[in-house]
């Protein structure tokens, strides 16, 4: 706008042409989408060809939440935009991040006993809400059921936590996957043998 009155859209390199009468002040405003608004008095001269306007970017607040696998929000996952730390998220999984402008960013989240997770992300709007899932890290382990003189017991039940995860082979073992940053009790059962529980720490 010049002086008030809508003189126009630039085109795609960023120029529009105007007939401005020479050695006059003009008031020029400028408004473009993910940019502050320009608002200035310039004076175009007789041998003035061009007047150049510098736009900055609007800064603009995002928000990243973070879940797991099963939609239960991540607390303290660092969060990294471009390689550069941005802080960690809160009881809710949530991170406001306030310097960002419209672009194209790399999205990194780390938080132990979860796979790291890097995504590339576009910041489009103020205030937009970026969610993401995280995927749990898992160990695989096999459990071996021995009796005395480490003679293997097949056929026993295994159970992680309470629940049922199959049943041990001839040579007394059942392969299991385990999550990392977890406790679990381990639980072993068979007619005529006592019940038999241990607990371990995943790390």
């Amino acid at each position: 706008l010049v002086d008030g009155v809508d003189r126009g859209t630039t085109d795609p390199k960023g120029v529009v042409t105007l007939a401005l009468p020479r050695e006059k002040i003009y008031t020029i405003l400028v408004r473009a989408e993910g940019y502050e608004e320009y608002n200035e008095k310039q004076i175009v001269g007789n041998n003035q060809a061009f007047i150049t306007v510098a736009l900055k970017k609007s800064p603009y607040s995002v928000f990243v939440s973070v879940y797991d696998e099963e939609k239960i929000p991540v607390e303290n996952a660092s969060i990294l935009i471009n390689g550069v730390v941005k802080g960690t998220t809160n009881t809710f999984g949530r991170l406001q991040v306030t310097d960002l402008t419209i672009g194209n960013y790399s999205l990194e989240i780390r938080n132990p006993g979860y796979t790291t997770l890097r995504q590339p992300v576009r910041v489009t709007a103020q205030g937009e809400e970026i969610s993401v899932e995280m995927i749990y890290q898992h160990v695989n382990v096999t459990v071996r059921t021995l009796e005395e003189g480490a003679v293997p017991v097949p056929g026993t039940k295994i159970f992680l936590n309470g629940d049922e995860k199959g049943i041990t082979d001839e040579g007394g073992a059942l392969p299991v996957s385990l999550r990392l940053e977890r406790s679990y009790v381990i639980s072993a059962e068979k007619a005529g043998y006592t019940v038999d529980k241990i607990e371990k720490d995943v790390t």
